[in-house]
Protein backbone atom coordinates (compact mmCIF):
# COMPACT_ATOMS: atom_id res chain seq x y z
CA UNK A 1 0.00 0.00 0.00
CA UNK A 2 2.80 2.42 0.92
CA UNK A 3 4.64 1.58 -2.32
CA UNK A 4 1.50 2.25 -4.40
CA UNK A 5 0.91 5.55 -2.59
CA UNK A 6 4.56 6.57 -3.13
CA UNK A 7 4.38 5.83 -6.84
CA UNK A 8 1.15 7.79 -7.18
CA UNK A 9 2.65 10.68 -5.23
CA UNK A 10 5.74 10.76 -7.44
CA UNK A 11 3.58 10.65 -10.56
CA UNK A 12 1.50 13.53 -9.24
CA UNK A 13 4.58 15.63 -8.48
CA UNK A 14 5.99 14.87 -11.94
CA UNK A 15 2.70 15.90 -13.56
CA UNK A 16 2.64 19.17 -11.62
CA UNK A 17 6.19 19.98 -12.71
CA UNK A 18 5.48 19.16 -16.35
CA UNK A 19 2.32 21.27 -16.33
CA UNK A 20 4.11 24.29 -14.92
CA UNK A 21 5.94 25.90 -17.86
CA UNK A 22 7.92 28.18 -15.58
CA UNK A 23 9.33 25.12 -13.87
CA UNK A 24 10.87 23.96 -17.15
CA UNK A 25 13.64 26.50 -16.98
CA UNK A 26 15.99 24.25 -18.97
CA UNK A 27 14.32 25.39 -22.19
CA UNK A 28 16.05 28.29 -23.88
CA UNK A 29 14.05 31.46 -24.52
CA UNK A 30 13.01 30.21 -27.97
CA UNK A 31 14.61 28.12 -30.72
CA UNK A 32 17.47 30.20 -32.10
CA UNK A 33 18.14 32.08 -28.88
CA UNK A 34 21.86 32.04 -28.14
CA UNK A 35 24.36 33.53 -25.75
CA UNK A 36 24.04 34.36 -22.09
CA UNK A 37 20.51 35.76 -22.39
CA UNK A 38 19.10 32.52 -23.81
CA UNK A 39 18.35 31.35 -20.25
CA UNK A 40 15.64 34.03 -19.98
CA UNK A 41 12.17 32.51 -19.59
CA UNK A 42 10.40 35.82 -20.10
CA UNK A 43 6.72 35.50 -19.26
CA UNK A 44 6.59 31.71 -19.63
CA UNK A 45 3.67 30.25 -17.69
CA UNK A 46 1.98 33.61 -17.26
CA UNK A 47 -1.19 35.18 -18.56
CA UNK A 48 -1.76 36.59 -22.04
CA UNK A 49 -2.12 40.37 -22.28
CA UNK A 50 -3.48 41.65 -25.57
CA UNK A 51 -2.52 45.09 -26.88
CA UNK A 52 -5.70 46.21 -28.61
CA UNK A 53 -4.95 49.86 -29.45
CA UNK A 54 -2.09 52.22 -30.26
CA UNK A 55 -2.72 54.58 -27.35
CA UNK A 56 0.29 55.64 -25.25
CA UNK A 57 -1.41 54.40 -22.06
CA UNK A 58 -4.74 53.27 -20.65
CA UNK A 59 -6.69 50.00 -21.01
CA UNK A 60 -5.56 47.86 -23.91
CA UNK A 61 -2.35 49.84 -24.42
CA UNK A 62 1.24 48.64 -24.70
CA UNK A 63 2.03 50.60 -21.52
CA UNK A 64 -0.72 48.81 -19.59
CA UNK A 65 0.77 45.46 -20.59
CA UNK A 66 4.30 46.47 -19.63
CA UNK A 67 3.34 47.89 -16.24
CA UNK A 68 1.22 44.88 -15.25
CA UNK A 69 2.48 42.59 -12.49
CA UNK A 70 3.44 38.94 -12.71
CA UNK A 71 4.49 36.68 -15.58
CA UNK A 72 2.88 37.80 -18.83
CA UNK A 73 3.16 37.34 -22.56
CA UNK A 74 2.29 40.48 -24.52
CA UNK A 75 0.71 39.97 -27.94
CA UNK A 76 -0.52 42.59 -30.39
CA UNK A 77 -3.92 42.75 -32.09
CA UNK A 78 -3.00 46.01 -33.82
CA UNK A 79 -0.19 47.36 -35.96
CA UNK A 80 1.14 50.84 -36.59
CA UNK A 81 2.85 53.59 -34.63
CA UNK A 82 2.69 53.95 -30.84
CA UNK A 83 3.78 57.39 -29.66
CA UNK A 84 5.14 57.77 -26.14
CA UNK A 85 7.67 56.28 -23.76
CA UNK A 86 6.96 52.78 -22.43
CA UNK A 87 8.19 51.48 -19.07
CA UNK A 88 8.53 47.84 -18.00
CA UNK A 89 7.59 47.79 -14.31
CA UNK A 90 7.86 44.11 -13.34
CA UNK A 91 9.87 40.99 -14.18
CA UNK A 92 8.90 37.98 -16.29
CA UNK A 93 7.65 39.54 -19.50
CA UNK A 94 7.72 38.41 -23.11
CA UNK A 95 7.00 41.17 -25.62
CA UNK A 96 6.11 39.35 -28.84
CA UNK A 97 6.18 42.11 -31.43
CA UNK A 98 6.03 39.46 -34.15
CA UNK A 99 2.37 38.78 -33.30
CA UNK A 100 1.27 42.14 -34.71
CA UNK A 101 -0.13 41.91 -38.24
CA UNK A 102 2.13 43.59 -40.78
CA UNK A 103 3.31 46.39 -40.88
CA UNK A 104 4.16 45.54 -37.26
CA UNK A 105 4.84 47.86 -34.34
CA UNK A 106 6.91 51.05 -34.41
CA UNK A 107 7.43 52.78 -31.07
CA UNK A 108 8.10 56.50 -31.44
CA UNK A 109 9.54 56.74 -27.97
CA UNK A 110 11.81 55.00 -25.50
CA UNK A 111 11.40 51.53 -24.00
CA UNK A 112 12.94 51.26 -20.55
CA UNK A 113 12.82 49.32 -17.30
CA UNK A 114 11.51 51.05 -14.19
CA UNK A 115 10.81 48.63 -11.33
CA UNK A 116 7.90 49.38 -9.03
CA UNK A 117 10.35 48.99 -6.17
CA UNK A 118 13.45 50.99 -7.03
CA UNK A 119 15.64 48.41 -5.27
CA UNK A 120 14.42 45.51 -7.43
CA UNK A 121 16.56 44.00 -10.17
CA UNK A 122 14.17 43.14 -12.98
CA UNK A 123 14.75 39.76 -14.59
CA UNK A 124 13.55 37.44 -17.34
CA UNK A 125 12.73 39.88 -20.11
CA UNK A 126 12.28 38.82 -23.75
CA UNK A 127 11.71 41.50 -26.41
CA UNK A 128 11.37 40.61 -30.09
CA UNK A 129 10.43 42.23 -33.41
CA UNK A 130 9.94 45.87 -32.47
CA UNK A 131 11.11 49.06 -34.15
CA UNK A 132 12.06 51.66 -31.55
CA UNK A 133 12.64 55.13 -32.99
CA UNK A 134 12.51 57.93 -30.37
CA UNK A 135 11.38 61.46 -31.14
CA UNK A 136 14.01 64.22 -30.84
CA UNK A 137 14.77 64.99 -27.19
CA UNK A 138 17.23 66.76 -24.92
CA UNK A 139 19.03 65.67 -21.78
CA UNK A 140 20.86 62.56 -20.61
CA UNK A 141 18.03 60.02 -20.89
CA UNK A 142 17.84 59.78 -24.63
CA UNK A 143 18.44 56.04 -25.04
CA UNK A 144 16.09 54.10 -27.30
CA UNK A 145 16.28 50.94 -25.18
CA UNK A 146 17.34 51.33 -21.56
CA UNK A 147 17.42 48.24 -19.32
CA UNK A 148 19.75 49.02 -16.40
CA UNK A 149 20.15 46.69 -13.43
CA UNK A 150 18.46 43.74 -15.15
CA UNK A 151 19.37 40.11 -15.65
CA UNK A 152 18.37 37.26 -17.95
CA UNK A 153 17.40 39.44 -20.89
CA UNK A 154 16.94 38.28 -24.50
CA UNK A 155 16.71 40.96 -27.22
CA UNK A 156 16.06 39.62 -30.71
CA UNK A 157 15.26 41.08 -34.13
CA UNK A 158 14.91 44.68 -33.02
CA UNK A 159 15.47 47.81 -35.13
CA UNK A 160 16.64 50.77 -33.05
CA UNK A 161 17.72 54.29 -33.96
CA UNK A 162 17.83 58.06 -33.27
CA UNK A 163 18.82 58.05 -29.60
CA UNK A 164 20.90 61.05 -28.51
CA UNK A 165 22.90 59.29 -25.77
CA UNK A 166 23.47 55.61 -26.48
CA UNK A 167 20.95 53.69 -28.51
CA UNK A 168 21.12 50.85 -25.95
CA UNK A 169 21.92 51.16 -22.24
CA UNK A 170 22.34 47.96 -20.19
CA UNK A 171 24.49 49.24 -17.33
CA UNK A 172 24.68 47.15 -14.14
CA UNK A 173 23.11 44.25 -16.07
CA UNK A 174 24.09 40.62 -16.60
CA UNK A 175 23.10 37.57 -18.63
CA UNK A 176 21.98 39.64 -21.60
CA UNK A 177 21.89 38.76 -25.30
CA UNK A 178 21.41 41.21 -28.16
CA UNK A 179 21.10 39.24 -31.39
CA UNK A 180 20.03 39.72 -34.99
CA UNK A 181 19.20 43.39 -34.46
CA UNK A 182 19.93 46.64 -36.30
CA UNK A 183 21.28 49.57 -34.29
CA UNK A 184 21.12 52.53 -36.66
CA UNK A 185 22.09 56.21 -36.84
CA UNK A 186 22.16 57.67 -33.35
CA UNK A 187 21.30 61.38 -33.18
CA UNK A 188 24.19 63.78 -32.45
CA UNK A 189 21.78 66.52 -31.31
CA UNK A 190 20.27 67.23 -27.93
CA UNK A 191 22.56 65.59 -25.38
CA UNK A 192 22.67 67.30 -21.99
CA UNK A 193 26.42 67.92 -22.19
CA UNK A 194 25.89 70.06 -25.26
CA UNK A 195 28.17 67.94 -27.45
CA UNK A 196 27.37 65.24 -30.00
CA UNK A 197 26.76 61.95 -28.22
CA UNK A 198 25.76 59.71 -31.11
CA UNK A 199 26.91 56.46 -29.52
CA UNK A 200 25.72 52.86 -29.88
CA UNK A 201 25.86 50.79 -26.66
CA UNK A 202 26.92 51.14 -23.02
CA UNK A 203 27.42 48.14 -20.72
CA UNK A 204 29.44 48.78 -17.56
CA UNK A 205 29.41 49.35 -13.78
CA UNK A 206 29.34 46.81 -10.91
CA UNK A 207 27.12 43.81 -11.55
CA UNK A 208 27.68 43.90 -15.31
CA UNK A 209 28.96 40.89 -17.23
CA UNK A 210 27.96 37.78 -19.18
CA UNK A 211 26.87 39.91 -22.13
CA UNK A 212 26.53 38.44 -25.63
CA UNK A 213 26.27 40.54 -28.80
CA UNK A 214 26.07 38.50 -31.99
CA UNK A 215 24.85 39.00 -35.55
CA UNK A 216 23.94 42.65 -35.09
CA UNK A 217 24.29 45.56 -37.49
CA UNK A 218 25.78 48.77 -36.05
CA UNK A 219 25.67 51.59 -38.60
CA UNK A 220 26.28 55.35 -38.54
CA UNK A 221 27.50 55.88 -34.96
CA UNK A 222 30.68 57.63 -33.93
CA UNK A 223 31.68 55.63 -30.82
CA UNK A 224 30.83 52.97 -28.21
CA UNK A 225 30.39 50.14 -30.68
CA UNK A 226 30.18 48.90 -28.07
CA UNK A 227 31.38 50.36 -24.77
CA UNK A 228 31.59 46.94 -23.15
CA UNK A 229 33.10 46.54 -19.68
CA UNK A 230 32.43 43.40 -17.63
CA UNK A 231 32.86 44.45 -14.00
CA UNK A 232 31.97 41.16 -12.30
CA UNK A 233 34.81 38.64 -11.79
CA UNK A 234 34.31 35.50 -13.88
CA UNK A 235 31.49 36.98 -15.98
CA UNK A 236 32.97 37.31 -19.46
CA UNK A 237 31.59 39.33 -22.37
CA UNK A 238 31.32 38.05 -25.93
CA UNK A 239 31.18 40.23 -29.07
CA UNK A 240 31.10 38.12 -32.22
CA UNK A 241 29.78 38.14 -35.76
CA UNK A 242 28.70 41.77 -35.74
CA UNK A 243 28.81 44.25 -38.64
CA UNK A 244 30.13 47.73 -37.80
CA UNK A 245 29.82 50.45 -40.45
CA UNK A 246 30.66 54.18 -40.67
CA UNK A 247 32.27 54.54 -37.26
CA UNK A 248 35.20 56.27 -35.61
CA UNK A 249 35.80 54.04 -32.56
CA UNK A 250 34.59 50.49 -32.01
CA UNK A 251 35.11 48.65 -28.74
CA UNK A 252 36.02 50.88 -25.81
CA UNK A 253 35.60 51.27 -22.07
CA UNK A 254 35.30 55.04 -21.50
CA UNK A 255 37.27 54.95 -18.27
CA UNK A 256 35.64 51.82 -16.84
CA UNK A 257 37.96 48.98 -15.81
CA UNK A 258 37.11 45.49 -17.06
CA UNK A 259 37.66 42.79 -14.44
CA UNK A 260 36.70 39.85 -16.69
CA UNK A 261 37.81 38.93 -20.19
CA UNK A 262 36.23 39.86 -23.51
CA UNK A 263 36.04 37.80 -26.71
CA UNK A 264 36.14 39.65 -30.04
CA UNK A 265 35.48 37.07 -32.72
CA UNK A 266 34.48 37.19 -36.37
CA UNK A 267 33.40 40.83 -36.53
CA UNK A 268 33.26 42.71 -39.84
CA UNK A 269 34.28 46.40 -39.91
CA UNK A 270 33.69 48.78 -42.79
CA UNK A 271 34.69 52.42 -43.00
CA UNK A 272 32.17 55.08 -43.95
CA UNK A 273 32.33 58.69 -45.04
CA UNK A 274 32.16 60.39 -41.62
CA UNK A 275 35.61 59.55 -40.22
CA UNK A 276 38.85 59.19 -42.16
CA UNK A 277 40.56 57.43 -39.26
CA UNK A 278 39.04 54.42 -37.51
CA UNK A 279 39.95 52.73 -34.23
CA UNK A 280 38.29 49.31 -34.10
CA UNK A 281 39.54 48.58 -30.58
CA UNK A 282 40.45 50.91 -27.71
CA UNK A 283 41.83 48.51 -25.13
CA UNK A 284 42.35 49.13 -21.43
CA UNK A 285 45.56 48.32 -19.59
CA UNK A 286 43.32 46.52 -17.08
CA UNK A 287 41.63 44.42 -19.75
CA UNK A 288 42.04 40.85 -20.96
CA UNK A 289 41.10 40.07 -24.55
CA UNK A 290 40.84 37.24 -27.03
CA UNK A 291 40.74 38.23 -30.71
CA UNK A 292 40.12 36.00 -33.72
CA UNK A 293 39.02 36.54 -37.34
CA UNK A 294 38.12 40.22 -37.10
CA UNK A 295 38.11 41.77 -40.57
CA UNK A 296 38.33 45.36 -41.78
CA UNK A 297 37.19 45.89 -45.36
CA UNK A 298 39.92 47.56 -47.39
CA UNK A 299 42.64 46.31 -45.06
CA UNK A 300 42.10 42.66 -44.20
CA UNK A 301 42.49 40.66 -41.02
CA UNK A 302 43.08 42.86 -37.99
CA UNK A 303 45.17 40.21 -36.27
CA UNK A 304 46.45 40.76 -32.76
CA UNK A 305 46.99 44.47 -31.99
CA UNK A 306 49.82 43.65 -29.58
CA UNK A 307 52.01 43.15 -32.65
CA UNK A 308 53.41 46.63 -32.11
CA UNK A 309 55.89 46.58 -34.95
CA UNK A 310 53.40 45.93 -37.71
CA UNK A 311 53.02 48.88 -40.07
CA UNK A 312 49.44 50.16 -40.15
CA UNK A 313 47.98 52.57 -42.72
CA UNK A 314 47.65 56.11 -41.35
CA UNK A 315 43.86 55.85 -41.19
CA UNK A 316 43.90 52.75 -38.95
CA UNK A 317 44.52 53.33 -35.25
CA UNK A 318 44.88 51.04 -32.24
CA UNK A 319 45.16 51.62 -28.53
CA UNK A 320 47.22 48.58 -27.68
CA UNK A 321 47.07 48.34 -23.90
CA UNK A 322 45.88 45.19 -22.17
CA UNK A 323 46.66 41.49 -22.03
CA UNK A 324 45.92 39.27 -25.01
CA UNK A 325 45.05 35.60 -24.68
CA UNK A 326 45.56 32.65 -27.01
CA UNK A 327 42.31 30.90 -26.07
CA UNK A 328 38.78 32.28 -25.96
CA UNK A 329 37.17 32.95 -22.63
CA UNK A 330 34.40 30.48 -21.68
CA UNK A 331 31.05 31.90 -22.75
CA UNK A 332 27.55 30.73 -23.62
CA UNK A 333 27.34 29.04 -27.01
CA UNK A 334 26.79 30.98 -30.23
CA UNK A 335 26.86 29.38 -33.68
CA UNK A 336 29.74 31.30 -35.20
CA UNK A 337 30.51 32.15 -38.82
CA UNK A 338 33.55 33.69 -40.41
CA UNK A 339 33.53 37.47 -40.40
CA UNK A 340 33.00 37.57 -44.17
CA UNK A 341 30.09 35.15 -44.06
CA UNK A 342 28.46 36.97 -41.17
CA UNK A 343 28.44 40.19 -43.23
CA UNK A 344 25.97 38.63 -45.67
CA UNK A 345 23.94 36.85 -42.98
CA UNK A 346 23.44 40.07 -41.04
CA UNK A 347 22.41 42.10 -44.09
CA UNK A 348 19.86 39.43 -44.96
CA UNK A 349 18.45 38.49 -41.55
CA UNK A 350 18.99 41.21 -38.93
CA UNK A 351 16.34 43.61 -37.67
CA UNK A 352 12.59 43.69 -37.19
CA UNK A 353 10.61 42.25 -40.10
CA UNK A 354 9.16 43.51 -42.30
CA UNK A 355 11.93 46.07 -42.57
CA UNK A 356 10.90 49.71 -42.66
CA UNK A 357 12.36 52.50 -44.77
CA UNK A 358 15.04 53.32 -42.18
CA UNK A 359 16.52 49.84 -42.09
CA UNK A 360 16.26 49.40 -45.86
CA UNK A 361 18.07 52.69 -46.41
CA UNK A 362 20.74 51.78 -43.87
CA UNK A 363 21.45 48.51 -45.64
CA UNK A 364 21.70 50.33 -48.95
CA UNK A 365 24.15 52.80 -47.39
CA UNK A 366 26.36 49.96 -46.18
CA UNK A 367 26.44 48.39 -49.61
CA UNK A 368 27.12 51.68 -51.42
CA UNK A 369 29.43 53.32 -48.87
CA UNK A 370 27.07 56.19 -48.08
CA UNK A 371 25.35 57.35 -44.88
CA UNK A 372 25.95 60.01 -42.24
CA UNK A 373 25.98 60.67 -38.49
CA UNK A 374 22.60 62.28 -38.07
CA UNK A 375 18.91 61.58 -37.79
CA UNK A 376 18.02 61.05 -41.44
CA UNK A 377 14.31 61.64 -40.94
CA UNK A 378 11.87 64.48 -40.25
CA UNK A 379 11.65 65.58 -36.62
CA UNK A 380 7.92 64.85 -36.56
CA UNK A 381 7.14 62.04 -38.99
CA UNK A 382 3.49 61.11 -39.45
CA UNK A 383 2.25 57.53 -39.59
CA UNK A 384 2.42 57.49 -43.37
CA UNK A 385 6.13 58.33 -43.24
CA UNK A 386 6.90 55.50 -40.81
CA UNK A 387 4.80 52.91 -42.62
CA UNK A 388 5.62 53.83 -46.22
CA UNK A 389 5.78 50.80 -48.53
CA UNK A 390 5.27 48.29 -45.71
CA UNK A 391 2.92 45.38 -46.48
CA UNK A 392 -0.44 45.29 -44.72
CA UNK A 393 -1.99 42.13 -43.26
CA UNK A 394 -5.36 41.49 -41.67
CA UNK A 395 -5.48 40.27 -38.09
CA UNK A 396 -6.03 36.52 -38.05
CA UNK A 397 -9.27 35.31 -36.42
CA UNK A 398 -8.83 34.24 -32.79
CA UNK A 399 -12.23 33.05 -31.56
CA UNK A 400 -11.27 32.37 -27.94
CA UNK A 401 -9.00 35.41 -27.55
CA UNK A 402 -6.09 33.38 -26.19
CA UNK A 403 -3.53 35.00 -28.50
CA UNK A 404 -3.40 32.06 -30.93
CA UNK A 405 -5.21 32.28 -34.30
CA UNK A 406 -7.86 29.67 -35.01
CA UNK A 407 -6.01 28.32 -38.04
CA UNK A 408 -2.89 27.60 -35.95
CA UNK A 409 -4.91 26.02 -33.13
CA UNK A 410 -6.74 23.73 -35.52
CA UNK A 411 -3.59 22.61 -37.33
CA UNK A 412 -1.89 21.91 -33.99
CA UNK A 413 -4.78 19.95 -32.44
CA UNK A 414 -5.93 22.62 -30.01
CA UNK A 415 -9.48 23.86 -29.40
CA UNK A 416 -10.11 27.24 -31.00
CA UNK A 417 -12.93 27.78 -28.50
CA UNK A 418 -10.91 26.99 -25.37
CA UNK A 419 -9.39 30.22 -23.98
CA UNK A 420 -7.13 28.29 -21.61
CA UNK A 421 -5.27 25.89 -23.87
CA UNK A 422 -2.61 28.50 -24.69
CA UNK A 423 -0.80 27.08 -21.64
CA UNK A 424 -0.79 23.48 -22.84
CA UNK A 425 2.69 22.02 -23.06
CA UNK A 426 3.49 20.90 -26.60
CA UNK A 427 5.87 18.15 -27.70
CA UNK A 428 8.62 20.75 -28.01
CA UNK A 429 8.39 21.47 -24.28
CA UNK A 430 7.17 25.00 -24.92
CA UNK A 431 3.63 26.11 -24.15
CA UNK A 432 1.21 26.47 -27.04
CA UNK A 433 1.39 30.28 -27.01
CA UNK A 434 5.20 30.15 -27.02
CA UNK A 435 5.23 27.68 -29.89
CA UNK A 436 2.84 29.88 -31.86
CA UNK A 437 4.83 33.09 -31.38
CA UNK A 438 8.03 31.21 -32.25
CA UNK A 439 6.41 29.96 -35.47
CA UNK A 440 5.21 33.48 -36.22
CA UNK A 441 8.76 34.82 -35.90
CA UNK A 442 10.05 32.27 -38.41
CA UNK A 443 7.17 33.11 -40.74
CA UNK A 444 8.15 36.79 -40.79
CA UNK A 445 11.83 36.03 -41.36
CA UNK A 446 11.13 33.60 -44.19
CA UNK A 447 8.59 35.90 -45.82
CA UNK A 448 10.43 39.23 -45.65
CA UNK A 449 14.16 38.53 -45.44
CA UNK A 450 15.02 39.14 -49.10
CA UNK A 451 16.86 42.44 -49.25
Amino acid sequence: MFIIFSIRFLLLITLIILCNPAANASLISFPGAEGFGAISIGGRGGRIIRVSNLNPDGPGSFQAACEASGPRIVIFEVSGVIRGNISIRDSNITIAGQTAPSPGITLEGRLFSWPKNDLDRLHDIIIRFLRIRPAPSTGHNGDALQLPNTERVMLDHLSLSWANDEVIDIIYSSEVTLQWSTIEESDPRGHGKGVPHNYAVLSAYPGSGNITFHHNLFANHSRRIPSLTPETPGKYDDFRNNLIYNFREGLGHDGHKPVAGINLIGNYYKRGSESWTVTPFSFSEDGHYYLHDNYLEGYGSLGQPEHKYKIWPLWLKFRRNGAFHNKPFPVAKVNTETAKNSYHSILKLAGAFPRDRVTKRTINEIETGKGSWRRNAPDNPDDAWYLKDLPVEKLAIDSDKDGIPDIWETSNHLDKNDPNDYGRIMKSGYTAIEEYINDRALELINKYSNY
